[in-house]
């Protein structure tokens, strides 16, 4: 018997058990599918296959955390579901069925419910999954090989461990919440409404222009400030940024439901036409009443919108930008002692391939082409003037940049190369020599953002002092091609600013680092293997006539550079979707589940409305103007602040490489808008039919 009811009740409520259902089912299916990656790993190549198995073990720990999310969610839209229907479980009682009885029909309501969605979900979920397949190896730039549809027992398994907690968590509050409830309360729970608390208009007043005065100093600080990236001297001032939008935001929110109805009552005709009267003071009442949820619903739509934009921005920037990050096959680099401690300071550069040969490890059979290029220190070289990014932005007249301006810029000294080092670069790198003369120099770098402030004080004649010469710039602007990169980093820029410089102005001076770049001859696999073995061997010093005057720092392939560059990306660009894609679907099922629970409560008072005469489309069009405007408002404050943060994320990428928001911006917002759409309709549907339905009543 219970079985049947409970079938028949399911098949009654199917509207609303709608937004439930829906979630649910995209959750097990954003579970299951981001979490077969680890299966996808036969259908790519041996590198894919590590970064995706990297990929995967991360992806298990971030759908726990979730499962958490969309587990509260979950329990908050049961809790609805239990709401509406609590005069109808106060009937069951009345009739003679025990409190124990009725717990054992809702049990098994959501049961069927829950599977149902569960199913679908995993449906969705294998049809999403093959497609992810091709999605990561895009992602990777990778091919697919020997494709086939897969079931992943283990994402299953997973899956159902995740909804069978989110279901026994869901159940426990359910139960807890009508062993609370006494039976008066359950039989007129329906005639209870929510209490409208309107606030004056002075205060309402002060208290919105204090939550936007909040929100636009957030703005001009993280405008100014930038993100914290330069140290933790900087963390305080990002602390003061970011409690001034969140303390702005749900001020916001607490006060913009009277001052909206109290500027509304100021223009009287459009105030009192039609229906917009009603609509206004429903609106009013609704902001009013769950004003700090909708504050956290918006500082999450502005997290979800922001990690996922700038994560995609900065994976395509990197994938974009891997190539001209690792230009060399392979790269060594030296680390020389200053001499002030027990290693004798370095007379010249140490001839790397040389001594890595003495070690054991000969690097001429693997190599076709190679540079050997030093760096100096301004302090290493006498009768040298100060080169610090102050002493260019003092002639270039530019304001510094965003993520130097809690540095000391005094201090951000730049190195020096010699003329013949540089056109060796160069020369591996394809290109023709430079000819400094006698008193000329260049200036290479790799930082977009430094190179506009080193290139406006070029033109302006911007000179330097040398082992005590003068030297004027041979070009207005800074190089910035390949031969701006000395060693390979596929992540980040490498070169704030070097100075190249007549050959014999660095003539036995100390270097501070020396690269050796090498192209290779014949088989990469090999003579990647070979580098590799030299890292995992630790050299150690090198050696200038018995004085240990470098260490052997840094080792890197092209390959790797580009794997760890591909891992990366991968990580950051699932993590992102994942991330974003679940918080969401929380956020947009959270406010369906409470303009739904506003629609039932505000069922008496659109019946009223129909009573006297209110045409049904009237009452409708009231409806969708106030779910809109419900589903609107957070997200209109969510884009403004993510628009602010984004402008900060562009300077600090913009270190990395140029960053170009705009396609991926787009592919987001078509995104978020699928998922946000189809939730505003569902609740509008649904909406719509249960005033409709009360019409009806007041009609018959």
């Amino acid at each position: 018997m219970f079985f049947k009811l409970a079938l028949g009740n399911v098949r009654k409520s199917v509207r609303d058990y709608a937004v439930y259902f829906v979630t649910l089912a995209l959750g097990v299916a954003v579970f299951y599918a981001f979490n077969t990656i680890s299966g996808q790993a036969d259908f790519l190549s041996t590198n894919a296959s590590e970064i995706v198995g990297t990929i995967s073990s991360i992806m298990t720990g971030t759908t726990v955390f979730l499962a958490f999310v969309l587990g509260f969610l979950m329990v908050y839209a049961n809790n609805y579901l239990v709401k509406r229907r609590k005069r109808e479980l106060g009937l069951y009682q009345v009739l003679g069925m025990t409190r124990g009885q009725v717990s054992s029909v809702l049990v098994l309501e959501t049961l069927m419910a829950s599977l149902l969605a569960f199913v679908a979900g995993i449906a969705i979920g294998l049809i999403f999954s093959q497609l992810l397949v091709f999605v990561t190896a895009n992602f990777l730039h990778d091919r697919v090989h020997d494709f086939a549809f897969r079931v992943s027992p283990e994402a299953m398994g997973l899956t159902l461990l995740c909804f069978g907690i989110i279901f026994l968590v869901m159940l426990a509050f359910n139960l807890r919440t009508l062993r609370k409830v006494r039976l008066v309360d359950l039989m007129g729970a329906e005639r209870r409404n929510e209490s409208v608390r309107l606030r004056n208009l002075p205060l309402n007043v002060a208290l919105f222009v204090a939550g936007v005065g909040l929100i636009v100093g957030a703005y001009v600080r993280l405008d100014h400030d930038g993100l914290p990236v330069g140290g933790p001297a900087t963390l305080p001032a990002f602390g003061v940024t970011t409690l001034m939008v969140i303390a702005g935001t749900f001020l916001f929110f607490y006060s913009v439901s009277g001052f909206m109805l109290r500027v509304a009552q100021r223009f009287h005709g459009a105030y009192y036409h039609g229906l917009n009267m009603f609509t206004v003071r429903q609106l009013a009442a609704k902001i009013n009443t769950v004003s700090i949820s909708t504050g956290l619903i918006s500082l999450i739509l502005f997290f979800a919108i922001t990690s996922v934009t700038s994560g995609l921005s900065i994976c395509a920037m990197l994938n974009q930008n891997s190539d001209a990050g690792a230009p060399y096959d392979a790269t060594f680099t030296a680390i020389y002692e200053r001499g002030d401690g027990a290693g004798a300071a370095a007379t010249h550069p140490a001839d790397i391939a040389a001594q890595l040969k003495d070690k054991g490890y000969d690097l001429g059979p693997i190599t076709r082409g190679s540079f050997l290029a030093s760096s100096y220190e301004v302090s290493s070289v006498p009768g040298t003037s100060s080169m610090s990014l102050g002493d260019f932005l003092a002639v270039s007249g530019d304001e510094v940049p965003s993520v130097y301006r809690n540095r000391d810029v005094a201090t951000f000294g730049l190195f020096m190369m010699s003329e013949s080092d540089y056109n060796a670069v160069r020369a591996l790198d394809g290109l023709g020599p430079v000819s400094l003369g006698s008193d000329g120099y260049v200036l290479t770098t790799d930082t977009t953002d430094l190179a506009k402030v080193y290139s406006d004080a070029l033109a302006k004649g911007k000179t330097v002092v040398v082992n005590g010469r003068t030297l004027h710039p041979l070009q207005t602007e800074a190089i910035s091609d390949a031969s701006a990169r000395f060693e390979n980093s596929a992540t980040a820029a490498t070169n704030p600013g070097t100075v190249v410089v007549p050959d014999e102005l660095l003539a036995g001076c100390t270097p501070y680092s020396t690269c050796l770049g090498i192209s290779y001859a014949g088989d990469t696999d090999a003579a990647d293997d070979l580098v590799r073995r030299i890292s995992r061997a630790r050299v150690g010093d090198l050696t200038e006539n018995g004085a240990g005057v470098a260490f052997l720092a840094i080792s890197s392939t092209r390959t790797d550079e580009l794997a760890a560059s591909l891992g990366m990306t991968g990580v950051v660009s699932y993590l992102s979707i994942y991330i974003g894609f679940v918080l969401v679907i929380s956020c947009a099922a959270i406010l369906a589940i409470q303009q739904l629970s506003e629609a039932s409560d505000s069922a008496q008072r659109y019946r009223l409305l129909s009573e006297i005469g209110c045409p049904r489309s009237l009452s409708n069009r009231s409806l969708l103007v106030q779910t809109l405007v419900y589903f609107l408002a957070p997200l209109a404050v969510a884009v403004a602040h993510s628009l602010c943060a984004m402008r900060s994320v562009i300077t600090v990428v913009r270190l990395f490489g140029a960053l170009d928001i705009t396609g991926v911006a787009a592919t987001t917002a078509g995104m978020f808008l699928v998922v946000y759409g189809a939730y505003f309709l569902v609740t509008y549907s649904v909406a719509k039919g249960l005033v409709n339905a009360h019409t009806v009543e007041a009609r018959s």
